[in-house]
């Protein structure tokens, strides 16, 4: 990886297209000196800031020079040559992410280099304080976004500011290009070519200040200036980075063949890092609450049949596709390979009681980590750890889900030992629950809510889930278990197993 990193900054920072994108960011910086020249009190870098922080500096003249730079990895990831180098496609993947990274730094080398020495030869100084331009007082109304003046209240100097902007940038950049990468080695070059492509035409378009949602603003991904100004963007700018992330760590992680949506759920792990998407992407949704009130975002998460439509389904979905990879695996297994199971345990029964315990240490791993991205949003929203960590509502509502995915999965488990057709059955009772999970019973009968026992009812003090609905929830799914154990009795006309 580091051969790779030192290959990848020669490359770029010899390259024509990196040459061509700095002298086109030389002009944007020279066109400032007409604007900020030095008799205003102005020093180099309020010209740096005002340009390279720009939204049109990294999410159109900075995407395009990546997705340039990225083409020639996503066209043949796994030369056979760099495979008989590496040894394996992992370290082969961490090889063209060595690369990525090297030509991102070769870029950023070159364009500092020139930009320094545009900005000394015109007589600009570049001694690390702010000038006397950027602590003048100014009305909001006349400051823009990418002004140095806009940095001067966060950052004790020009530098620190600077060097977030050029690391904001690089983490949107080597996060997306990461996933990109990972898809393209599975044997979709072209679906990563073509996606890649469509996300730089929309970065694009964003970076020309269009009105869209933050959850679907690329430009802000990228840019630390615009997306500090937008409410909520630096939060799901975050958010996304660990998605891109952890969906190009499993995808590289799993097996060289390609991708099956069965493959997918009956993997653990696979199934596990779908749940997480879905679970960053309601999250990304309930940041979108622009109430002050503590904990906001674990409150819109776990609204359920109190909030709209998408915030009840998530939860619902995170716990019924959980139970769902459970039966996937279950039906993985024929009669043959599962009689070999049990003959190794001693019985159907305790084969099926491991089963349901490993499922149940591994429910803690998926709603822990639910409850890792709801404590990093709280934080990066501003709330101090600690109230996080302290709030009722996140841990009343993080046991609501775990008991809810308990009960799921026991019904499961009993399925497999019912008469009727696993599939068929689980499909019906599927439909039932997402259907149910909209609705929440009222008055007394909130305490019997098992489709959603996690959900914050307004109307409770302190807002938090009804603790016996969780305790409902659990006496089911633990009566449902041990219906299905005592149900695991022999299938076999001789009896061999014993129960």
């Amino acid at each position: 990886m580091t051969l790779g990193f030192f290959r990848g900054f020669r490359e770029a920072f010899c390259s024509p297209v990196t040459v061509g994108s700095t002298a086109l960011l030389t002009m944007f910086l020279m066109f400032e000196t007409g604007f900020l020249p030095p008799s205003k009190g102005a020093n180099g870098w309020d010209l740096l800031l005002a340009t390279l922080s720009e939204a049109k500096s990294i999410a159109l003249v900075g995407i395009i020079w990546w997705y340039l730079m990225l083409v020639p990895v996503l066209r043949d990831p796994l030369r056979e040559q760099r495979l008989i180098r590496y040894g394996t496609q992992t370290r082969a993947l961490l090889g063209h992410l060595g690369v990525m990274t090297g030509k991102l730094f070769g870029g950023v080398t070159q364009l500092s280099l020139v930009s320094v020495g545009v900005l000394l030869g015109l007589g600009y100084s570049l001694q690390p304080v702010w000038s006397s331009w950027a602590g003048e007082a100014s009305g909001p109304e006349l400051m823009s976004a990418y002004e140095s003046r806009a940095f001067v209240d966060a950052f004790g100097g020009p530098l620190p500011a600077m060097l977030l902007v050029a690391v904001f940038a690089g983490l949107g950049m080597l996060s997306t290009g990461s996933l990109a990468i990972a898809i393209s080695v599975k044997g979709y070059s072209m679906a990563a070519l073509l996606g890649y492509g469509a996300f730089t035409l929309w970065t694009m378009w964003c970076s020309f200040s269009v009105a869209v949602s933050p959850f679907i603003d690329t430009a802000a991904l990228m840019t630390f200036a615009w997306a500090r100004t937008t409410p909520g963007a630096t939060r799901i700018a975050i958010l996304w980075w660990l998605v891109c992330l952890l969906a190009a760590s499993w995808i590289t992680w799993r097996s060289p063949r390609r991708i099956r949506v069965r493959d997918v759920w009956s993997s653990r792990w696979g199934s596990l890092a779908s749940l997480w998407l879905i679970a960053a992407l309601g999250v990304l949704l309930s940041s979108k609450t622009e109430s002050n009130e503590t904990s906001a975002i674990t409150r819109g998460f776990f609204a359920g049949p109190y909030g709209d439509i998408l915030t009840a389904t998530v939860p619902v979905l995170i716990a019924v596709g959980f139970a769902t990879a459970f039966l996937a695996r279950l039906v993985n297994d024929d009669d043959a390979f599962r009689l070999y199971r049990a003959l190794r345990v001693g019985s159907y029964r305790r084969l099926l009681g491991q089963s349901l315990f490993r499922e149940g240490a591994y429910t803690f791993v998926l709603v822990g980590g639910v409850g890792v991205m709801l404590l990093s949003a709280e934080v990066s929203r501003g709330q101090p750890l600690l109230t996080s960590l302290g709030d009722a509502s996140l841990w009343g509502s993080l046991s609501g889900l775990l008991a809810s995915t308990f009960c799921l999965t026991a019904i499961v488990a009993l399925l497999t030992w019912s008469p009727f057709p696993s599939a068929t059955s689980w499909l019906t009772i599927v439909g039932a629950v997402l259907v149910s999970g909209l609705f929440a019973p009222t008055g007394a009968f909130a305490d019997l809510n098992i489709i959603s026992p996690y959900a914050i009812d307004p109307g409770v003090p302190g807002g938090t889930a009804h603790s016996m609905a969780v305790v409902v929830t659990l006496v089911v799914a633990v009566s449902l278990g041990a219906a299905a154990l005592i149900r695991a009795a022999p299938r076999h006309a001789d009896h061999l197993m014993y129960s």
